[in-house]
This record gives C-alpha cells, structure tokens and sequence, in this order.
C-alpha cells in the first residue's frame, strides 16, 4: 500500500479518480474483457494526449452490484472529466479530486488494494493496481538518517497528517507522514 499511497502522491493536488462503470451492452463477463477494455481506452487516451501519460488504475467488480468497473487516476492538466467521459465509450464515468479532506493518498492507496479481482489471481509479490512505466521514475529516493531521539517533527501548517508506531520480534520504529499546503488555495482544488 505503501508503494502506491507514494505514486498517487506524485499527481499532488492535481489528480482526479475516475469510476469508469459499463452499461449492459458493453459489460464484459470476465476479469480479462475488462482489461482489454481498460486497455484500449488507454489507448484512446494516450493517442488522444498526443504521447505518454501518468496514470493508475484498478479494475474490481466483487463489491457493490458486482459488475466490473474501472478506476482510474490522471492528471488535471492531461485531461479534464469531459475528455475522459468522451474517451471511455463502454459507459458512465465519474469524477472525485485524488486528494480529499479525511485520509489524504493513503485513503485511496488502501481502496485500490481492497479487493482481488474476480477469477484472476494475483501472483505472490504483485498488487491489484497498475500504473504507468513512467511514474515509478518520479518518486525521489527515500531519505535515511539515524536519530537518537525517535521524535519525528511535523510542520504545524500541514493539511493532513498520520503518526504512529509499530512494535514487533523484529524492532520497533515510529512513522509519520504529512501532506503541506500547495499555495493558498491548495492548488486550485478545494476539499470535499
């Protein structure tokens, strides 16, 4: 979860979450229809974006009605709502900002990892979610430092924050991480 709570930092403040839903005609009745539907409209996108893309997505269908459906995130400034409803042809799309007010990326790294797809397994070290080659390139390498202290200081302006500690046979370490304000207006977007 780690991992993806990290890249879907990467789109900051200006990410949208897709639900990509089929309509009855379209609906495919196998883990495997759904993909190649998720992608060829990847395709559509890539061609309709003029290049390469950062994205992330995940195709689920055990919860709710059980009908398979995508989500998908992308960039604000790679496409807006309309351009991906225009884009995926097998049905309704909807739209939510990434980063929300409760849970900041964690809230929707641990949505995507929810779930195992339907009929399909998912070999042992491998993750629900995919996401574009592109994007692992982004995420600057980890800082390392030992301390003494074991306190770790957050900021007093931060918009959203998780602190904690964990304790096993193997040691015990503290975390915490923190999202900063983007500008007064969180980049444009206000919270849910």
């Amino acid at each position: 979860m780690d991992r993806l709570e990290l890249r879907l930092a990467e789109f900051g403040f200006r990410g949208s979450h897709y639900t990509m839903t089929c309509d009855d005609f379209h609906l495919p009745d196998r883990y495997d229809g759904m993909r190649k539907m998720f992608r060829a409209a990847r395709t559509r996108m890539q061609r309709w974006h003029g290049g390469p893309f950062d994205w992330i997505g995940c195709i689920e269908g055990k919860h709710g009605d059980h009908r398979l459906h995508v989500h998908l995130v992308l960039r604000d400034e790679d496409f807006s709502p309309a351009e991906v409803r225009h884009l995926w042809t097998a049905g309704d799309v909807d739209d939510e900002p990434v980063l929300m007010r409760e849970g900041g990326y964690r809230r929707l790294a641990k949505y995507f990892n929810k779930e195992r797809p339907d009929g399909f397994v998912i070999p042992l070290g491998k993750h629900p979610w995919s996401c574009s080659r592109g994007l692992k390139a982004q995420i600057p390498e980890p800082e390392r430092w030992r301390d003494d202290s074991g306190l770790i200081e957050v900021p007093d302006n931060v918009i959203w924050c998780r602190k904690g500690a964990h304790e096993n046979d193997f040691g015990a370490y503290y975390y915490a991480s923190y999202i900063l304000p983007d500008g007064p207006q969180f980049g444009g977007r206000f919270f849910i």
